[in-house]
């Protein structure tokens, strides 16, 4: 699935001046502009909202990443406000995102032969159907009230205002490209070392931190390429999207398989026959499933290192 944000350092010129604090505005205004795009669609358009939600939520936790990892550049006092907004924001959007994925997963499992010859998943999809509805009624009031307005409203001041050029912050007056350099070897460094780590014993949770690291050093190559040479970031975004494809399809199962335990324990939920016949087939696929994919991660993690090594990552630093 799109990251929303890949390659967007092909559609914004470089910055004269390349100041850190001047050009991560300039990345996080790129990011506010998808955001209110997609609130418009999101509230505008009920046809679009699952492609507006993703959208939505891309830009959150774009965000959100990049303003955590880039926080340096800024005042401090400032900042931290900013960024439990953000947190905020993000959880709002994930739980209806998560029921969105979640749901399509399910649709897609009622393919498979295993779950048709069960009775099929129509029980689960209804309930989830009706989870997602209300979840987007709650995050549609979210959206149009006052402090979110505000929120957003402030946030574009602080993006637009041009006083930051004054700014003593060391990291403020660095060149975004040490700057972002130096940040995305580190983030490629603490991902590598997280993935040598996991074994066939490493617990589902272990692959979900993973593919969190994955999505933050996407986030800096896919926001800041625009300050390095093309050639140079495109195949790591590539291979990394490669990486996090397989990660995403891993957790998705997860999320979906814990879901289906959740409602069959339901007390206030009953469950028919043939809704508990799915229940159990479905849940035997995703167990084939799942060990599948944990035994391809081996080599899927051999081919990210084989496109993408450290030294196409300390190469960024070169002049």
């Amino acid at each position: 699935m799109s990251l929303g944000l890949s390659h967007s350092f092909l559609r914004s010129p470089p910055l004269k001046k390349h100041r850190a604090d001047q050009a991560v505005k300039a990345v996080l205004l790129d990011q506010y502009r998808l955001i209110r795009d997609a609130r418009r669609r999101f509230l505008m358009h009920p046809y679009d909202r699952v492609d507006a939600l993703h959208d939505l939520r891309v830009g959150v936790r774009a965000t959100r990443s990049i303003l955590r990892e880039m926080r340096r550049v800024f005042d401090a006092k400032k900042i931290q406000s900013q960024l439990q907004w953000w947190r905020t924001f993000s959880q709002m959007t994930s739980t209806v995102r998560d029921l969105d994925v979640t749901l399509a997963a399910l649709k897609a499992v009622d393919e498979e032969p295993i779950v048709r010859l069960s009775g099929g998943s129509k029980w689960f999809v209804e309930a989830l159907e009706k989870e997602v509805d209300s979840h987007q009624q709650h995050l549609e009031a979210a959206l149009c009230s006052l402090p979110m307005k505000h929120f957003l409203r402030r946030w574009e001041q602080f993006l637009r205002d041009d006083s930051s050029s004054k700014s003593k912050l060391s990291w403020a007056q660095k060149d975004i490209r040490t700057v972002a350099g130096t940040l995305i070897l580190k983030a490629h460094d603490r991902l590598m070392t997280a993935a040598r780590a996991i074994t066939e014993d490493t617990a589902p949770d272990g692959l979900h931190d993973l593919r969190k690291k994955a999505k933050r050093l996407r986030y800096l190559l896919a926001g800041f390429g625009r300050y390095f040479p093309a050639k140079k970031i495109s195949p790591l975004i590539t291979s990394l999207k490669g990486f996090q494809d397989y990660l995403g399809q891993y957790q998705d199962g997860q999320v979906l398989r814990q879901r289906l335990i959740s409602m069959s324990l339901d007390e206030d939920q009953s469950m028919s026959e043939e809704a508990i016949h799915a229940f159990k087939a479905i849940v035997t696929w995703l167990d084939q499933k799942e060990i599948t994919r944990r035994g391809q991660f081996e080599d899927q993690f051999m081919v990210l290192l084989h496109a993408a090594p450290r030294r196409r990552y300390r190469a960024l630093m070169d002049r």
